[in-house]
């Protein structure tokens, strides 16, 4: 049988509908049919849904999917201060010493992790980390790159010594701002070179976090570049070798919405652009890569024999590529009502548990697809 290739797109704080869409995945196409992804790529916050999947620190793989819902914030303390401290954390040195410390405190410890937990559990928990988010000093200043500390949390919920090991092949996608002029611009960290560091660089996010180094470049989330990260065929494997193309991307034009407030019209500022993105290819540009995969492969060789050439193929042209092979993308639309959509962009717990449920609804229609 062929080979199934998934993506996981980007999207920060409508992440949930990814990770309950993937969890249906795993429970109707996995464990179910006994299949597998072979080829996984993944851009911005698709790319910690992966990880955290495929190399889950201290719980199952199901039970990591389910424990992306505590990213969000307890409703309460929510409508009090609609900011996510647990994922954005202040910046500068004194912000590094306090939260260091902080973070070594038993009490803080379990407050981070909170798979298992009652709501009232979880509530109190969120209140003991607001407590050191308010009390962190910060540097921030005019001549910052960017006013949030690189996410720590990422190495409480990964086990990155897994990553080399694990059977699929992955990429996740970053934007490289400097070196020579041919390295610059989208590239890929595989997974035999995936550390935090390099996850770190890939959730960079322009403006909320500064570039963030690895040896002598500079990374920028490579979501912001591209939401869906293109296929790059892994060496012996032909676009022929695939038939399935999973893809579940959370942004869409329908989750733009009037603001609700200063706060709602910020996020819609930067969400936006990326639903805009999402859909960048299939109504631009597929008339002008096709006449362009046409120049290159001339009219004997079948479009399916590209391999060993070195061409980015974006996503959303596959079903116009591949033939009978079959592309399914999940509709997270469908099952978001329309009195749901304000909310969709809110880092609330409630709005994560829901989107988790209508991801998960989602994954399961395009389980029963395939």
């Amino acid at each position: 049988m062929g080979k199934t290739a998934l993506f996981l797109a980007g999207g920060a704080p409508n992440m949930t509908l990814v990770s309950g869409a993937l969890l249906a995945l795993h429970e109707e196409w996995v464990e179910k049919r006994g299949q597998k992804f072979d080829i996984i790529t993944m851009a911005g916050a698709g790319a910690v849904i992966g990880l955290m999947y495929l190399c889950p620190k201290g719980l199952t793989q199901k039970q990591a999917l389910y424990n992306t819902m505590n990213f969000g914030v307890s409703d309460l303390i929510y409508s009090m201060l609609p900011i996510n401290y647990k994922v954005f954390a202040k910046s500068g040195p004194s912000a590094q010493a306090f939260m260091a410390y902080w973070y070594s405190l038993p009490e803080v410890q379990a407050a981070t992790h909170q798979y298992g937990m009652t709501p009232a559990q979880k509530l109190y928990a969120d209140w003991i980390l607001f407590l050191g988010s308010a009390l962190c000093p910060t540097d921030l200043n005019y001549f910052d790159a960017g006013y949030c500390d690189h996410p720590a949390y990422v190495s409480e919920f990964i086990d990155f010594c897994q990553v080399p090991h694990i059977e699929p092949y992955i990429e996740v996608n970053a934007f490289r701002l400097d070196g020579p002029e041919d390295m610059r611009g989208p590239c890929d960290f595989r997974k035999h070179e995936i550390t935090v560091e390099h996850l770190r660089g890939a959730l960079a996010f322009p403006f909320i976090y500064p570039p963030y180094r690895i040896g002598e470049y500079h990374y920028f989330e490579g979501a912001a570049f591209q939401v869906v990260n293109p296929l790059n065929l892994p060496e012996g494997t032909k676009m022929t070798d695939i038939d399935n193309f999973i893809v579940l991307n959370p942004m869409h034009r329908k989750f733009i919405s009037y603001p609700r407030n200063i706060w709602d019209a910020y996020a819609q500022s930067v969400m936006m652009p990326l639903a805009a993105l999402a859909e960048y290819g299939l109504d631009q540009i597929q008339d002008e890569f096709r006449q362009a995969m046409q120049a290159i492969v001339g009219n004997r060789e079948p479009l399916g024999l590209l391999e060993g050439k070195d061409i980015r193929i974006p996503v959303y042209l596959l079903p116009h590529l591949c033939g009978t092979k079959r592309w399914k993308q999940a509709r997270f639309d469908k099952f978001v009502p329309e009195e749901r959509v304000p909310y969709v962009f809110d880092w609330t717990r409630s709005n994560m548990e829901f989107l988790f449920c209508a991801g998960y609804e989602a994954g399961k229609e395009l389980a029963s697809q395939l």
